[in-house]
């Protein structure tokens, strides 16, 4: 379970419409989202080149993040109770 694991940073929304910035240039790597609504936005900040596959297979959506500048890292992100579409990733 995802939930149960340590998070470097958890990012929560509000009842508007939020937008979730993760830094892909930071060395943390373990994300965790709470309060994604429909017409919220995840939104991966300096590395325009990343990749990121969306597993929706439970309760939550996990998003693996391929790095391709720094450390070449996975960042991990964890959106709680919604099933994530590449329409709410966005690159920056």
């Amino acid at each position: 379970n995802a939930l149960a694991s340590t998070f470097d940073f958890m990012l929560n929304g509000t009842a508007g419409v939020d937008a979730f910035n993760v830094d892909l240039s930071q060395v943390e790597n373990k994300y965790q989202v709470n309060g994604f609504n429909a017409g919220d936005k995840l939104v991966l900040l300096g590395d325009a080149g990343s990749t990121y596959l969306i597993d929706n297979s439970g309760a939550d959506s996990i998003v693996s993040v391929s790095e391709t500048t720094g450390s070449l890292q996975t960042t991990t992100i964890t959106v709680v109770g919604v099933d994530m579409s590449a329409a709410d990733i966005v690159h920056l």
